[in-house]
This record gives structure tokens, sequence and C-alpha cells, in this order.
């Protein structure tokens, strides 16, 4: 009885290890756009998506370089308190605030289009310390890919409201 159990248990932990997809990554440069505010539980898709790929960096111990463009409807997210309840009509202060600076501290590059900072009346004086500006965020996005980062869009297929 002890070998048809022992059997078992090697049959079923080989089963699982063939469904496994290793991944075989050391170096990876990503960029995500982030434009848009969907909800993901209780922060925007494209923010959660954002922690998940830092975790996953620090999990599975990639190197290599992830840059956030923040522009259009998100750009709030990366504003100081004062920017953040004008530009959203409120007066909590900036909710994400915390999460930047943390994404920030592990080494993430949190950019935001100078245009769309123009457009509304806002300059790098109004953003969260550490975050950087870029004339053009799409641009920037096309840039970093054509130097060979992995883009990954927002909003997400399936994020978007529905009418």
């Amino acid at each position: 009885m002890k070998l048809l159990t022992l059997l078992l248990s090697l049959t079923i932990v080989s089963a699982s290890a063939d469904n496994t997809i290793p991944l075989d990554l050391k170096k990876l440069d990503s960029v995500i756009y982030i434009d848009g505010v969907q909800a993901a539980g209780d922060q925007p898709a494209g923010l959660s998506m954002l922690l998940n790929l830092a975790d996953a960096y620090k999990t599975h111990g990639l190197q290599g370089t992830i840059t956030a463009v923040f522009d259009d409807d998100a750009t709030p997210i990366i504003l100081e308190s004062a920017a953040y309840d004008t530009q959203t009509k409120t007066s909590d202060g900036n909710p994400y605030a915390d999460t930047i600076a943390g994404l920030i501290e592990r080494g993430v590059v949190i950019a935001v289009c100078g245009n769309d900072l123009a457009g509304k009346s806002l300059t790098a004086e109004n953003l969260l310390p550490g975050v950087k500006t870029t004339p053009r965020g799409i641009l920037l996005v096309a840039q970093l890919t054509r130097d060979g980062a992995f883009c990954l869009p927002t909003p997400l297929p399936g994020t978007q409201p529905k009418d």
C-alpha cells in the first residue's frame, strides 16, 4: 500500500511539473502606457498592472528597467495633493501618492507627458517627487519599444467601462 501511495504521489508531482512553462528571463526592460483610470478593485487598472509587474521583477529576480508613462485621464495619479484635488475636484489629496513613491523607491521610472501637463495648465512643480516629464508620452513609449523594451498596453482588454 505504501508503494502505491508513493507511486501515486510521484505521478501527481511529475504531472504538475509538466503543466508549468518555465521562465527563462534574466533581464527585461518594460514600458507601460497608462492613459486611463479604469477601475481594478480599489485602484486604477494601469496602476494595479504596474504594481504586479514590479512584484514579478522582484519575485523572479529580473534585471532591467520598468518605465510607466502617465497621460490623459491618468495624469492626476502622479500629481501632488493640491494639484490632484484641483484636477479631480476632490479635497482629500492624492490617494496614490504613497504607492507612486514606493514604486519610485523600487526603481520604477515614472514619467508623465509634458504635452498633457501643458494642456491641463500644470508644470513639473505639480508632480509628486521623483516623477519625470517627457515632451510626448506616446513617443517615449515608441522610443523605448524601438530600443527593445517590452510594451504593456493599457487599458487592458475587458477593463473598459461598459456604457
